[in-house]
């Protein structure tokens, strides 16, 4: 029996929170789910036809986590796998970062129950969510750490788009 696999959307400037979750998981569900996230050069190999890559890891996916800021729910890729989680009826998990916050997600986003990333409730629940997918018990995870790596994510990320937008506007 294979692993259950969790994808992780995300766009491309958020793929170091991904994974961030990603040996999270790996550490607390020790080794026993597989995380699909598609910009850390190990989900897809060199050589391989991305699109397919994406298409087999989202099939077999058990859970789909969306991570949610400002820029993300406005990228088409992310829309599109969030789509296809929903059609597919696993669950699919809004995770809020860098000011964004489950009630501010757009249709048909905030449909979902969403949860925020810094949020050890929400981290919970997602745990739970896990666990019932391996059929185990929660993992007793500290968070403190995955939350303090989360804020300076959400600090750098910020801070990034801050500058960015400011430069834009001076073009």
């Amino acid at each position: 029996m294979s692993n259950p696999q969790i994808f992780i959307s995300h766009i491309t400037e958020e793929g170091e929170l991904a994974q961030l979750f990603k040996q999270q998981f790996h550490k607390d569900f020790l080794g026993m789910v597989d995380v699909f996230v598609s910009s850390d050069q190990i989900s897809i190999s060199v050589g391989s036809k991305w699109l397919d890559e994406i298409d087999a890891a989202l099939k077999n996916a058990h859970v789909e986590l969306i991570l949610c800021s400002e820029q993300s729910v406005k990228r088409p890729w992310v829309n599109f796998e969030a789509g296809a989680g929903w059609v597919k009826g696993i669950p699919v998990v809004p995770v809020c970062h860098t000011g964004m916050r489950p009630v501010d997600l757009p249709i048909p986003l905030n449909m979902l129950e969403a949860i925020e990333a810094t949020n050890t409730v929400g981290l919970q629940r997602i745990y739970k969510l896990l666990a019932s997918k391996l059929g185990s018990a929660v993992p007793t995870g500290d968070f403190t750490e995955l939350v303090r790596s989360i804020r300076a994510f959400e600090q750098d990320y910020g801070l990034v788009r801050e500058v960015s937008i400011a430069v834009n506007r001076s073009e």
